[in-house]
């Protein structure tokens, strides 16, 4: 008797007919069944899980070839079928229920015809376990989606979960007449080994996998528009997701353009831009990864900021924006200028999730390079950097601090120019370390035309952080 006339007679026997709901088309082709025993190098040490194990065909195959069979079968009609079928063979266990919720053993190999209507959310629970290899009959299209090329019409969500976590190989096309019912479609063998180690890194899996899955909802959207669902949940406000989005690597690019590698960056560049958060009185900032994150000195100057309601405001080195949003909070305007452009950026998105964007002019730029030549300001606020280094600065958030061998190299440059920018009776609050020589910058300010004097004082490890305010003279 064929496997073909077996299959037809079992049916009979438990009258059962075939449910196309659950994607009942049972393999009735011995080659079929061997080709997949073969590609699994299936030995007695394996213990094999069966997805849709049907009528048992396969697992009849497999139990005389492997330790033992977890054959997993949904419909309680043939899992009557299969326990009768398969009782004369004690290493098979029977596992009736959803392979998607059930409680299913250790095993190391797969080997399955599973129904075509659970391919992707299989798929996605085998590659959330340990195992050794899968070999998958799966429905053709679906099969080419696992190893899609970039850009091209079945390049999508699958691929890349499938490439981040296994390597897979497309096998033989299998004809629809290798199953009873014959399905509509043809189908394809894969096999599937997964990754010792991923072939990139990523530093928040979870959000990886949600930005792949969000942005492929919208496949033939832009980037900056495809992600703004994703940056609500990550508590990105509404008005601040357009400045947000349009500041991510590959904004201009569609999902369907960007390399499995493409998506890991991006997922970093978020992880890196939402994980770290600072609150200070009613502010609520985000420090984006290379931008310098508020410190003591930082928070020297925020203690003592005197703005006046209505005053113009200069926040020169803003990094993430925290002196600039504070100032806004009485200022009529504030520019806030940094030389770092992620800071910008950063301090851009502050401004807008401060709800003080309106007052807040960010610029990137060297020290007074920004500005117009015009422009004059009643306060001018500068957490300077002031260390002394002898090696020149390799990253940006380096320069945050980096002074010179003398630690003064800025704060020079920056006194020499500032009276030009400020207003008659301007001020300046300037933070500087005991390291870089407090009495030459008052010397200096009193030198171009200011009063200047130390306001405030904090004591860290191995130095003393000053506060300055130098006030212009007439």
């Amino acid at each position: 008797m064929s496997l073909l006339q077996r299959t037809i007679h079992l049916l009979r026997k438990y009258r059962i007919t075939p449910r196309k709901r659950l994607g009942q088309n049972f393999v009735v082709d011995e080659t079929l069944i061997r080709r997949m025993i073969m590609y699994a190098a299936i030995s007695r040490e394996d213990i094999v899980l069966e997805v849709g194990a049907g009528l048992g065909h396969l697992t009849r195959h497999l139990a005389k070839r492997c330790r033992r069979v977890l054959a997993v079968e949904i419909d309680p009609r043939l899992v009557r079928a299969l326990r009768e079928q398969t009782c004369d063979l004690s290493n098979v266990e029977i596992i009736e229920g959803d392979i998607l919720k059930v409680s299913v053993p250790p095993f190391n190999k797969v080997v399955s015809t599973p129904p075509y209507s659970i391919s992707s959310p299989l798929l996605f629970w085998l590659l959330d376990r340990k195992f050794d290899c899968a070999v998958l009959t799966f429905q053709r299209e679906f099969a080419q989606r696992l190893a899609a090329p970039i850009g091209s019409r079945d390049y999508g969500r699958v691929t890349v979960t499938t490439y981040y976590r296994a390597e897979v190989k497309l096998l033989d096309l299998v004809p629809r007449e290798a199953f009873y019912p014959p399905p509509e479609v043809d189908s394809r063998i894969v096999y599937i080994e997964p990754r010792r180690t991923p072939p990139f890194r990523v530093e928040n899996e979870k959000l990886f996998f949600d930005l792949v899955r969000i942005l492929f909802t919208q496949r033939n959207r832009k980037v900056r528009n495809a992600v703004a669902p994703l940056l609500h949940t990550l508590g990105i406000p509404k008005e601040a997701v357009r400045i947000f989005a349009d500041s991510l690597p590959f904004h201009d690019r569609r999902p369907r353009e960007l390399s499995p590698e493409d998506f890991a960056h991006l997922s970093n560049e978020l992880a890196g831009r939402t994980s770290k958060h600072v609150f200070f009185r009613d502010c609520h900032l985000l420090v984006w990864r290379g931008v310098y994150e508020p410190a003591e000195d930082t928070y020297l100057i925020a203690e003592n900021l005197d703005v006046e309601d209505g005053e113009e405001v200069l926040d020169m080195g803003t990094g993430c924006g925290i002196l600039a949003i504070l100032a806004a909070k009485k200022a009529s305007r504030v520019v806030a200028v940094d030389v770092n452009p992620r800071s910008v950026q950063c301090a851009e998105v502050n401004a807008w999730l401060n709800r003080v964007a309106q007052k807040v002019d960010v610029r990137v730029g060297s020290l007074f390079e920004p500005l117009r030549p015009d422009e004059r300001f009643d306060l001018v606020l500068f957490n300077a950097p002031y260390l002394p280094t002898d090696t020149e600065p390799e990253t940006m958030i380096e320069r945050s601090w980096s002074g010179g061998p003398t630690g003064r190299e800025v704060i020079d440059s920056f006194i020499e120019g500032v009276a030009a920018h400020l207003k008659r009776r301007g001020r300046v609050l300037l933070v500087q370390s005991s390291l870089s020589n407090i009495d030459e910058t008052l010397r200096r300010f009193r030198e171009k035309g200011f009063e200047a004097e130390v306001v405030a004082e904090k004591k860290v490890p191995f130095e003393n952080i000053v506060l300055i305010r130098a006030e212009l003279r007439g």
